[in-house]
């Protein structure tokens, strides 16, 4: 309860100016910033947990509100609503259509509303946590700081790319839409690269290498996730 408190009080102490301090050394010298918290100030930054806390508790609902409904996804919304349509005023179904049919009521229901976009960000933030403890694990910092550091750098990302989201909300075409998440892995890998080599004190090309590591291994388990998933579902709609 009293960590409850300290972290509203912390958020909200507008005369302290704490997160206004904390967003701009983040953006100027995150490393230094981050660094300047490890090693004893605790008056000048907001904590990392209240940082993160309020970063992903904005993005949550900001995130939804901005996504797009891109070419392929329309399409794709299209061609389930056609099935359920069709499908639903049939008297009689096969088993292979009453299959689909229930795949396309899973896909509408489930895939295509925001209640998975609500927790994508928890999901892909612990994930993205676990896979910098294991790739920096070497560099000789401690649980603690490591934490310390993605608290504070991680959720300061979807500042930075805040605005390529909003744009996400008028992209007409997945050209476009690919280009806009293109610029942000592009930010996000600059970005953190530049924080590691302040933080961890290493070369810039060491972090790049290092970030393109870790960006790898979280596509790789994302490609498996989905590929466990998909034959997941066909085994229970088709009964394969």
């Amino acid at each position: 309860m009293g960590e409850l408190r300290e972290t509203i009080n912390e958020l909200f102490n507008l005369q302290g100016n704490k997160l206004f301090r904390t967003i701009k050394g983040l953006t100027v010298a995150p490393g230094n910033t981050v660094r300047t918290f490890a090693e004893g100030d605790r008056t000048t930054f907001l904590h990392p947990f209240t940082y993160a806390l309020t970063l992903i508790g904005i993005a949550v609902f900001i995130i939804p509100l901005v996504m797009p409904d891109i070419a392929i996804t329309k399409s794709s919304k299209i061609e389930q609503q056609q099935i359920i349509k069709e499908y639903g005023a049939m008297k009689e179904i096969s088993e292979h259509e009453m299959g689909r049919l229930k795949m396309a009521e899973f896909f509408q229901e489930y895939a295509y509303g925001n209640d998975i976009q609500k927790y994508t960000q928890y999901v892909s933030f612990i994930l993205i946590s676990i896979i910098h403890l294991l790739v920096y694990k070497n560099i000789g910092f401690g649980l603690k700081k490591n934490s310390w550091y993605i608290f504070y750098v991680y959720p300061h990302v979807m500042i930075l790319t805040m605005p390529f989201a909003i744009l996400y909300s008028i992209s007409e075409s997945i050209l476009y839409f690919s280009l806009l998440s293109f610029g942000i892995t592009v930010i996000s890998a600059i970005f953190q690269s530049w924080a590691a080599s302040q933080f961890y004190e290493i070369s810039f090309g060491r972090a790049i290498k290092k970030f393109i590591f870790s960006y790898l291994i979280m596509c790789s388990f994302f490609l498996f996730s989905i590929i466990i998933i998909s034959l997941l579902l066909v085994l229970f709609f088709f009964k394969v």
